[in-house]
């Protein structure tokens, strides 16, 4: 049980996260905001913007230059299994 309780809060902070990168409120960040956001974080801190523009690439599988909350999420999720 304590692994769903960790993935919930997971979740819930990544879901603020983006709420708060989404100045636009539209649901999905561009690759700026996604760079914000993620340079925000603890974890990603120390990223490269290279590293940042791969990392948006493989979660906008459409190739949209959009990513939305479900489609970090849905991969994310994917990985952690």
């Amino acid at each position: 049980m304590a692994e769903a309780k960790g993935t919930q809060g997971f979740y819930e902070e990544l879901k603020t996260l983006f709420q708060q990168a989404d100045k636009s409120g539209e649901g999905k960040l561009a690759l700026p905001e996604f760079k914000t956001a993620v340079k925000g974080s603890n974890s990603g801190s120390r990223l490269t913007d290279d590293q940042l523009e791969s990392m948006f690439a493989f979660y906008d599988e459409g190739k949209t230059g959009f990513v939305s909350f479900d489609d970090v999420w849905k991969k994310m999720n994917s990985m952690m299994k």
